[in-house]
């Protein structure tokens, strides 16, 4: 079951991650990953939730607009498409999500991690 639409921009100064220069784009879908295989608890809109476990998917045009596949407690499988680029636009946020969405119909929590900060309309 989706949900709605909830984000928290990190704002736009790329010094939030200032080793992103330093890892290429899977270098950073690997840290997110990594980061994720902490089990950290995450607040979200309907509560804290636990990260049980997180794969990366493949790399590429057949991931269908996701990047990595992590459980949740309470059953909830979130997707989360991971951008390491110096500027995303708000056109580009709707595009990845909507990519996102309509693949992955299912998934309870749809989440972009980017490299760069994003203005409040992206």
């Amino acid at each position: 079951m989706a949900t709605e639409p909830h984000s928290h921009p990190t704002g736009f100064s790329p010094a939030a991650l200032p080793f992103w220069e330093k890892l290429d784009p899977g270098g950073f879908e690997d840290f997110c990953t990594a980061l994720l295989a902490c089990h950290p608890v995450v607040e979200t809109p309907r509560g804290p939730r636990r990260i049980l476990s997180a794969r990366r998917l493949l790399s590429g045009a057949n991931q269908d607009g996701i990047d990595i596949r992590a459980d949740a407690e309470a059953g909830e499988v979130w997707v989360i498409q991971c951008k390491r680029v110096q500027r995303f636009s708000p056109a580009d946020v709707e595009t990845a999500l909507r990519l996102a969405e309509s693949a992955n119909p299912l998934a309870d929590q749809y989440i972009m991690v980017t490299a760069c900060g994003l203005t409040a309309e992206a």
